[in-house]
């Protein structure tokens, strides 16, 4: 079995933090020094990088290392190579807005999606407010 590292939000101290739940089969001590244990982190969404840099602080506060961020969809909504002063992150995503707009689209053509959805889509994908 793949060792597995969960990360919850949580209020610590007035604050909003990530909580650590451990399955017990990732040990943040090296037993071989040669190869620390490296966390992938993995999210669904990429907008601004705020909780993806909380996740990656708490994982290397911890003792771990954190060299690559995978989520599902960019927003494209910022800079994601800028994660607040941490460096040596690689981002890779699955869907830009871009990729996922075209799909839209021709679900769109297809009339497996109503007009109106489509715009609430294309509103939350563009980052706009939908109304």
């Amino acid at each position: 079995s793949i060792p597995l590292l969960q990360l919850r939000r949580d209020i610590v101290d007035g604050k909003r933090a990530f909580i650590i739940i451990d399955d017990g089969g990732l040990d943040p001590v090296n037993i071989d020094e040669s190869r620390p244990n490296v966390v992938l982190l993995i999210d669904d969404v990429f907008t601004h990088g705020v909780t993806k840099h909380a996740a990656a602080r708490a994982v290397l506060d911890a003792g771990y290392s954190v060299t690559e961020i995978a989520v599902v969809l960019d927003r494209n909504q910022a800079n994601n190579t800028d994660l607040g002063g941490l460096t040596g992150l690689g981002i890779t995503t699955v869907l830009s807005c871009l990729d996922l707009m075209v799909l839209v689209d021709m679900l769109v053509a297809m009339k497996l999606i109503l007009p109106y959805e489509h715009e609430i889509i294309r509103a939350y994908l563009l980052g706009a407010s939908a109304s």
